[in-house]
Order: structure tokens, then C-alpha cells, then sequence
């Protein structure tokens, strides 16, 4: 029965019941119609027997057999009697007619059912000799002496047919009558089940991710609740996806971001720097020219030692956005680490770069940086190097340019140094 769908536990929810009780009145309807039947075959039995054997009465009384062969064969032919047996009242056999299959017993004072079986039925009645008064006619009758029996076979045949009859048309009636129950049940279960299979194959679509499904809220009655419930979890499950989805992105994007950025300054970390540096050693090795500038800013030490922390991050953030605003969209600007920074001069040579380097060299020596209450004025000294085809590869271009930076701190500092392929520098 848990195998069983809904449908099917529906129908014998509305037919089980119903049939239950059809089977039971059909079945009282029948007996009770079969015991009518019987009841009816028992009365017309003994009808006929008291009938005969009032009209013996003459025959018996006379001794005149023709009489009494006139009476039993007008029976035999109109009554629908079997077979006719007729005794004077010592019990002798006076006339028979048709083929008897009882043997009768001659004692009953009135008329009974004596046998039966499924094809006959036996019965048995007193003749009696009635006295009249002329004066007042039949109605004075009054019993008299025993004159003999009658006794009486009636076919079954014909209330047998009727039994059966009565039961098939019964039947038909009750497999009629299951039959519309069963459409009636089957239209009934398809108002109950279809709105749960539309719900069901919903429920199902939601839980395999499909958030986009929804149930047409049209069955009615308490399923609108169920459906209109439906649609609002979807709706609510797919704002959340859609949100979490959307935190995800947010999420995913700010950790790309942090592991190629520096969070202090939004400037490209030493990460994210080194893999704008290697596409320009690929287009330097194509033909094209850039300029890398390495910058390590003088006297921060003094800025951390005197404000502190703070306003070393808010000196570092203030010099990013300061170099950041001499630059074009196509420069490069990093922070490789602490107060070391980098830029990549795209389309350059150091023949232009060199001044621009000059320029981004004193433009923050004369800078005042005012931090957490107080001013600070802190210089930078510049390594620089060009990008062309002689590069092996990033480090060597790192270390080339960063050894050049170092040549301008040695140099006095606030100093730009250019890196030379011969092994000098010059500032």
C-alpha cells in the first residue's frame, strides 16, 4: 500500500467504502428478494392444494373417480402442478397423475409443506366432508369428517428463474452503480490529485535547483494556500540564491581583488605588479618600449617614529594618491612593499622617462604631508630601467632596477638613478 500512489490510494479511499456497502445491500436485497420468492412458491402451493382439495370434497365423498380425475387434471394443466396424488382417508391410493418424486405422509389435519428439494416442491391437504345449512347458504359451513388428503408436486423452475434473474439483475445494478462511482471517484481523484502532482512535480523541479518553477495557482479551495505557499518559497529560496549568489560574486571578486592588490593604498601589490611586468617583457621583446621606475621614499622611518603607525598608512596613502595624479591610464602604479613602490611608463624610453622622473622626484620633496595632526615632509629616490628584448626575465629586471634605486639613496638620496646594461649607473 506505500507503493501505491496517490491516485490510486485515493480512488480506494472513495471506492472501498462505497463498494463495501453496495456488496452489503446487494446482498440483503437479494436474499431478501429470493426469501419473498420462496415465501410467495410456499403460498400459492398450499393455495392450490386447499383449492383441490376443496374441490374433491364431491368426489371423495360420492366415490366417483371421474370426478375426481376431472379436478386433478384441471390443476394439473392450470396450476402448474407436477404431479397429483389422491387418497381416501385409510390412506389408499385413489388416483395418480404425472411422475411423483416424494413419497407423502397421509396425517396432516391441514394443509403443509411436506418436502422440498432444488427442483420440487411437496404439499399436503385434508379433504374434509363440509355439512351446509340450506337456510344460510356457504357461509354456514362447519367442519365435518375426514374424507382423504391431496397432495401436490410444484416445479421450482419458474422461481428459480426469477431467483436468478433477481440476482443478475442485481448485480448488474451493483457493478452498474460501482462503475459510475468509480468515474465519479476517478474525476473526484483527478480534482484531488492533479493540483498535488502539479505540486509534487514543483516541489521536485525546486529541489533540484530549478528556482524558476512555479504551480498556476487555479485548483481552489485549500490547495491555493498550497500553491500560493509553493510559489512564495520559490520566490523567497530564489531571492536568496540570487543574494548569496550575488555575496559570492561580491566575495570572490574583493579576494581577487585583495590577492592582487595592496588594501592600504588600492594601489597593484608586488602579486599583481609581476604579472603586469611580464606582459611588458613580452611586448618589449615584440618591438615595443617602457620604462620601469622603482621608488623608495626617504625619511619614513622619522614619519612612524614620530606619529607613529597611523601616519606612516595615512603619509603612504596620501603619496600614492599624489604620484597616482601625475600619471597616465596607461602607467602602471604599484606598492611593492613598506614604503617601496614601482612604475611602469608604458610606451617610454629613458630619455623621456628620466625627466618625468626628475619632475615626480621633486614634486615630492616639496610636498608637505599632513598626518593625524601634524605635517611631514619625506622625499623618494627612483631606480630606473628600460624593458627591451635583453631581459631574461622579471627578476633580473627587478633586481637591475632595484640596484639602481639603491645607487640614488647611496648617491645622497632624492636622487634618480638610470640602470646601464654596461654595469654603471647615472644619475
Amino acid at each position: 500500500m506505500n507503493n501505491h500512489g496517490i491516485r490510486t490510494r485515493v480512488l480506494l479511499l472513495a471506492l472501498l467504502p462505497l463498494a463495501l456497502v453496495a456488496l452489503g445491500l446487494s446482498w440483503y436485497s437479494i436474499q431478501a428478494r429470493q426469501d419473498d420468492l420462496e415465501q410467495a412458491l410456499e403460498e400459492r402451493a398450499l393455495a392450490v392444494a386447499r383449492q383441490l382439495a376443496q374441490a374433491c370434497e364431491y368426489g371423495l365423498f360420492v366415490g366417483e373417480r371421474d370426478a375426481l380425475l376431472r379436478q386433478a387434471r384441471r390443476s394439473l394443466s392450470s396450476a402448474g402442478v407436477s404431479a397429483i396424488t389422491i387418497v381416501d382417508a385409510s390412506g389408499s391410493e385413489l388416483l395418480r397423475l404425472g411422475q411423483p418424486r416424494f413419497k407423502p405422509q397421509w396425517h396432516s389435519s391441514q394443509a403443509q409443506i411436506l418436502a422440498s428439494d432444488g427442483e420440487r416442491l411437496l404439499v399436503a391437504a385434508p379433504v374434509v366432508q363440509v355439512a351446509m345449512d340450506m337456510d344460510y347458504g356457504p357461509a354456514a359451513r362447519e367442519a365435518g369428517t375426514l374424507l382423504g388428503f391431496v397432495a401436490l408436486e410444484i416445479p421450482r423452475r419458474e422461481t428459480v428463474a426469477r431467483q436468478r434473474q433477481v440476482l443478475f439483475t442485481s448485480l448488474a445494478f451493483t457493478a452498474l452503480g460501482l462503475a459510475l462511482a468509480g468515474l465519479l471517484a476517478w474525476r473526484l481523484g483527478r480534482a484531488i490529485v492533479g493540483p498535488i502532482s502539479r505540486l509534487t512535480q514543483a516541489i521536485e523541479q525546486i529541489a533540484a535547483g530549478d528556482l524558476d518553477a512555479r504551480v498556476d495557482v487555479d485548483a481552489g479551495g485549500e490547495f491555493v494556500v498550497l500553491e500560493q505557499g509553493i510559489n512564495r518559497m520559490a520566490a523567497e529560496l530564489q531571492a536568496s540564491q540570487q543574494h548569496l549568489q550575488e555575496k559570492i560574486r561580491a566575495a570572490t571578486e574583493e579576494l581577487a581583488w585583495r590577492a592582487n592588490h595592496d588594501p592600504l593604498t588600492g594601489l597593484l601589490n608586488r602579486p599583481g605588479f609581476d604579472a603586469v611586468l611580464q606582459g611588458a617583457l613580452k611586448q618589449a621583446r615584440a618591438g615595443h618600449h617602457h620604462v620601469m621606475l622603482y621608488l623608495d621614499l626617504d625619511r619614513f622611518k622619522e614619519v612612524n617614529d614620530a606619529g607613529g603607525h597611523l601616519a606612516g598608512d595615512e603619509l603612504l596613502r596620501q603619496f600614492a594618491a599624489l604620484v597616482q595624479s601625475s600619471l597616465s591610464d596607461q602607467d602602471c602604479f604599484a606598492r611593492l612593499g613598506g614604503d617601496e613602490f614601482a612604475i611602469l611608463l608604458a610606451d617610454a624610453d629613458p630619455a623621456s622617462a628620466e625627466p618625468r622622473a626628475w619632475a615626480l622626484c621633486r614634486g615630492i620633496s616639496g610636498h608637505r604631508f599632513h598626518c593625524v595632526g601634524r605635517d611631514y615632509q619625506v622625499g623618494v629616490s627612483i631606480g630606473l630601467a628600460s624593458l627591451d628584448q635583453d631581459w631574461a626575465d622579471a627578476d633580473k629586471l627587478m633586481s637591475a632596477v632595484d640596484g639602481a634605486c639603491y645607487a640614488a639613496k647611496r648617491g645622497g638620496r632624492e636622487q634618480v638613478c638610470v640602470y646601464r646594461a654596461d654595469g654603471g649607473d647615472m644619475t
